[in-house]
């Protein structure tokens, strides 16, 4: 039997990781190289770690490794086994699902992409913290950079 496998995607303060958190679904931790929030948790929110780590973890290991903003994210396939419900940039879902194919893994997997409006973003990413310009920064370069991809349903928040 395939283990199931939600992929959400949605450009920056849609509401992705709220959403997985009123559902109470069990995420996939992705590392980063990009520095913790205040209120952001080493090994809840992402396993932050440095660039001289980074190096030293094997490429073949870095799953959805994509660059953005000038940090590096990335998962291993331990934590997709281990959770249901991951949350990347749509070229992360993308390298995702190549992988997943490439090395024969059997996951049934459903692509989720989460809209809001820019306003309502710009607005979240600054209540949780992240500056007014750097809010407005984060959602015009979500504007260039973000494309849609294949995906099974849409949520509007």
């Amino acid at each position: 039997m395939s283990k199931k496998l939600l992929l959400i995607y949605g450009k920056s303060g849609s509401g992705k990781t709220y959403l997985c958190k009123v559902l109470n679904l069990k995420l996939v931790i992705s590392h980063t190289t990009r520095p913790r929030r205040g209120h952001e948790i080493d090994g809840e929110h992402y396993y932050f770690i440095t660039e001289d780590i980074y190096r030293k973890i094997p490429q073949e290991n870095k799953i959805a490794e994509v660059l953005y903003n000038g940090y590096k994210y990335f998962t291993v396939i331990g934590e997709l086994v281990k959770k249901n419900v991951y949350i990347a940039e749509p070229s992360g879902i993308i390298n995702t699902q190549k992988y997943i194919k490439e090395h024969g893994y059997d996951f049934d997997i459903t692509v989720i992409q989460i809209q809001c409006n820019i306003f309502k973003r710009i607005y979240r990413m600054i209540q949780r913290g992240d500056g007014v310009i750097n809010s407005i920064k984060r959602a015009l370069l979500d504007i260039k950079h973000f494309k849609e991809i294949d995906h099974h349903f849409t949520i509007r928040t």
